[in-house]
């Protein structure tokens, strides 16, 4: 496929969206695929989440055995895609780079076994 064709196509389905933290589906996503610093990778469907919260520094997503704990900075742009189940994937930072005011930044990702 030419180059440029697959970027007119990139930009049909992302739009504007160029975050390096995550991936968007705008029709909807199936599963939300995490990904680890370390290389790693976990996907969650939609289907069982059960609770979704938004704070400053954090997202928190409760599927019905893990809770996840989104931290970074600029997260509600995130948090509103989420909503939608428009996010197919969340990546962690690389490298503990400063990030500038106003971008949205992922420090980490973790998983924890919900509680009964």
């Amino acid at each position: 496929m030419a180059e440029g064709v697959r970027d007119d196509i990139t930009k049909l389905i992302e739009g504007d969206h160029k975050s390096p933290f995550y991936k968007l589906v705008p029709n909807g996503a199936i599963f939300i695929n995490l990904c680890f610093k370390k290389g790693e990778q976990m996907a969650y469907p939609y289907t069982y989440l059960t609770k979704l919260s938004f704070e400053t520094d954090s997202i928190k997503l409760n599927f019905s055995e893990d809770r996840i704990v989104i931290k970074g900075l600029c997260l509600k742009e995130l948090y509103q895609k989420l909503l939608l189940q428009e996010v197919s994937e969340i990546s962690e930072a690389n490298s503990q780079f400063e990030s500038q005011d106003q971008t949205l930044f992922i420090e980490s990702i973790s998983i924890y076994p919900q509680e009964l």
